[in-house]
C-alpha cells in the first residue's frame, strides 16, 4: 500500500465520481480506477458500493476512509515541519553566552530580531566565561556561541558584529574626567580593575599589550568581571577600568566614560561556530546580525552620559 492509493481513494471518496477525482488529481481516470481497486484488493474488502454510474462508499470505505484522511494529515504534516526545520523555522537553537558580550548593542538587537521572526524557535542562552563558550563551541555541545574579544579563535568560524570602541570609566569625580584629550601616559599613577587572567586570557594579554604600546604598565590593584561588581568599584573609587563601549545597563550617574586617544585595540562582539556544522537555525540568527550590521551606527558615548539615554 502506498501514499498514492490513499490520495486516490481519499478524492474519489469526497466526489463520489471517479471523472471528477481524476480531474482534481490531474491524472487519468483509468490511473484513479486501477488504483482504487488495487487497494481494495490489497484490503480484501470494497471501499465503494458501485451502482451503474453512481459509487457510494461502502461501510467498510467509510471507516477506512478516517484512517487515510489521519495518515495523509500526519503525513503533510511531517513534511511541513520538515520544511520549516531545514529553514530554520523551527527547531531548537542553543547559544552561549560569554557574559561580557550579553548586554552588546548588537548582540541584543540580533537576538530580538531573530527572535521576532522565528517565533518557531526555542532559544536556549547559556552564559558563561568566554573560555567555556570557545569550549563549548569546539565540542558541538552548543550550536554557537557570542564572545567578546578583539581575537580570531582557531578551529572556530565566527561572524563579527559591529566593532565597538573601549572607553575608560572613571568616577565623575576623578580629575581626568574633564580633561579634553587623555592618553595612556596620563594613566601612569592611577590604579586600575582589570578582567581576571583566566576569564578570557588573550584578551587579559592583549589589553595589556595595547597599554604597553602606548608606554603604560597599568597598576592592577582589583580585578573583577562581574559587570555590577566592576561598575561599584569603579564608582565607589578602587581603581579605573578599560570597559567597550557603550556600557549597558547598572552604570550610576557617577561614572564617566571618556576616551584614551592612543589606547588602540579592535572590539567585536562576535558569532562563534563549530565549522562543517549545518543549522538552519543559527543561519537566521548570522541573517539577522547581518540587518543589524547594516543600520546605521549609534554615536559613541561621552563624558556624563546619563542613565537615561544608554
Amino acid at each position: 500500500m502506498e501514499l498514492r492509493h490513499l490520495r486516490y481513494f481519499v478524492a474519489v471518496a469526497a466526489t463520489e465520481n471517479f471523472s471528477q477525482a481524476a480531474a482534481k488529481l490531474n491524472v487519468a481516470q483509468s490511473a484513479v480506477s486501477r488504483q482504487v481497486r488495487e487497494l481494495e484488493l490489497q484490503l480484501g474488502s470494497d471501499l465503494f458500493d458501485r451502482k451503474g454510474k453512481r459509487i457510494r462508499l461502502s461501510t467498510f470505505g467509510a471507516h477506512f476512509l478516517e484512517q487515510a484522511q489521519r495518515i495523509l494529515a500526519d503525513v503533510e504534516q511531517a513534511r511541513s515541519h520538515a520544511v520549516m526545520a531545514a529553514k530554520g523555522n523551527i527547531g531548537v537553537l542553543r547559544i552561549a553566552l560569554q557574559i561580557g558580550a550579553f548586554d552588546r548593542p548588537t548582540v541584543l538587537k540580533s537576538i530580538k530580531l531573530f527572535k521576532s521572526e522565528s517565533p518557531g524557535v526555542e532559544l536556549v542562552l547559556l552564559p558563561m566565561r568566554g573560555d567555556q563558550v570557545v569550549e563549548a563551541v569546539r565540542s558541538g555541545s552548543v550550536d554557537g556561541g557570542f564572545v567578546y574579544a578583539p581575537i580570531s579563535y582557531p578551529d572556530v568560524a565566527f561572524e563579527r558584529l559591529a566593532p565597538e570602541q573601549w572607553l575608560l570609566a572613571m568616577p565623575r569625580s576623578h580629575s581626568l574626567a574633564s580633561k579634553a584629550d587623555i592618553r595612556l601616559l596620563d594613566l601612569v599613577d592611577e590604579p586600575f580593575i582589570w578582567l581576571p587572567r583566566h576569564v578570557s586570557p588573550i584578551l587579559h594579554d592583549q589589553m595589556l599589550a595595547a597599554c604597553h604600546n602606548g608606554g603604560l604598565v597599568p597598576n592592577i590593584v582589583q580585578s573583577a568581571s562581574d559587570r555590577l561588581l566592576l561598575l561599584g568599584l569603579i564608582e565607589v573609587g578602587v581603581g579605573l577600568c578599560f570597559l567597550p563601549g557603550p556600557v549597558g545597563g547598572g552604570r550610576s550617574r557617577e561614572i564617566v566614560l571618556r576616551e584614551v586617544s592612543d589606547f588602540s585595540l579592535p572590539a567585536y562582539p562576535s558569532l562563534i561556530w563549530k565549522p562543517g556544522t549545518n543549522s538552519p537555525t543559527r543561519q537566521r540568527l548570522l541573517d539577522a546580525i547581518h540587518r543589524v550590521k547594516q543600520e546605521p551606527a549609534a554615536p559613541t558615548e561621552s563624558a556624563g552620559v546619563s542613565m537615561s539615554s544608554i
